[in-house]
């Protein structure tokens, strides 16, 4: 079965909030502190954390459904970028995860194709997103998806630094 995407509400800030903390242990397990892990968790995949991401009006967090089960999210923002995103209107994609039990169903290829929708529909030039430069299979995937390496960037989870690729995928013609 395909995934289905649609705009998250607060009814789904438990789901999300599971979806992340499993995704994002298995991504950072083996190169993070469980110290590190547990904190940053703890900051950004509880219930009240994707409570108050939903109340800011430039986020919003995007479910993807199989079986009526959350199989993924994306958290995209409208707002300021790093020097290295071109143009002046871009969508970040802040979070993307798959629930590990979900992956290589399709269910990033539709999260992504959602976003694209969004940024489109928006007026933004564009999409950006950063990942962790380690991550190869993360980073093939946006790749795959026409998402090009822009710049770098540093990312911290807990005392833990990771230096993460900035990535873009115009959305508009004439966007760089």
């Amino acid at each position: 079965m395909r995934p289905s995407v649609r705009q998250a509400s607060t009814g789904d800030a438990r789901a999300i909030a599971a979806v992340g903390r499993r995704s994002f242990m298995a991504a950072y397990a083996e190169s993070t502190s469980p110290e590190d892990l547990h904190e940053h968790v703890a900051q950004h995949f509880t219930v009240a954390a994707v409570r108050a991401a939903m109340a800011d009006p430039a986020c919003r967090y995007l479910v993807a459904e199989i079986d009526d089960r959350c199989a993924g999210l994306a958290k995209i923002r409208h707002g300021s970028s790093p020097d290295s995103v071109p143009g002046d209107a871009a969508i970040e994609i802040q979070q993307l995860y798959v629930e590990p039990s979900f992956q290589r169903r399709g269910v990033g290829e539709a999260l992504v194709s959602v976003t694209r929708q969004v940024a489109t529909d928006t007026g933004a030039e564009g999409v950006w997103l950063s990942v962790w430069e380690d991550a190869g299979w993360a980073v093939t995937f946006y790749e795959a998806r026409a998402f090009r390496a822009i710049g770098k960037a540093d990312f911290r989870v807990g005392k833990t630094l990771y230096r993460d690729l900035l990535m873009w995928l115009p959305v508009r013609n004439g966007s760089s």
